[in-house]
């Protein structure tokens, strides 16, 4: 039916026209190649891993480290999404935020938007804050049968901006053909 893209759209158009006066989206559903829609933004997320947020942890029968397994970007994050000009919903929403995890998903989404990938593009990212307050991103792209990839880690040492660390993460994997990897072009 289209992928991801074509139902965060309709929720959008709905916000747009103000049918409704906010959305809560999975980050990890929002497309990464193409800009917010017009007017509208996100006000808020709220911490990071679903099965914690629902009170379901007695359901975990593993737990793997991003070492075995690299989650898609913005995987366990809630966006809560509202017209830009709407002040009262926007102010509401923003006392939900979370920063430390909008901080996390902005680096994770610049990487991904400077990848132009999409919600069917086999690429992973996961930042987190160390206790020094340092940003550490990893980035991994991937071909489909899994033969090629190129990975990234890199820790923001100087200017601790997520835009900045998103940015220099992409560049690396570009470094090492990651958009050939995600066309599956060969080599």
């Amino acid at each position: 039916m289209g992928g991801k893209g074509p139902f965060v759209k309709a929720i959008d158009q709905q916000l747009q026209r103000g049918d409704i006066d906010a959305a809560i989206h999975c980050l990890k559903d929002v497309p990464g190649d193409q800009p917010m829609s017009q007017g509208l933004i996100f006000a808020g997320m709220l911490p990071r891993a679903g099965l914690e947020r629902l009170g379901l942890t007695h359901r975990i029968v593993a737990e793997f480290t991003v070492h075995e397994m690299l989650p898609a970007v913005g995987a366990g994050v809630l966006a809560l999404e509202c017209r830009r000009d709407d002040a009262p919903v926007a102010a509401l929403l923003e006392r939900l935020n979370h920063p430390k995890t909008q901080t996390e998903a902005t680096a994770e989404r610049v990487m991904l938007h400077g990848l132009r990938g999409h919600c069917n593009s086999p690429i992973a990212g996961y930042c987190t804050t160390e206790p020094d307050g340092q940003l550490s991103l990893r980035g991994m792209v991937f071909s489909r049968d899994g033969s090629k990839f190129a990975h990234a880690h890199i820790w923001d040492e100087t200017s601790n901006d997520p835009a900045t660390l998103g940015s220099r993460v992409c560049a690396e994997l570009l470094r090492q053909d990651a958009r050939d990897i995600i066309e599956g072009i060969p080599h």
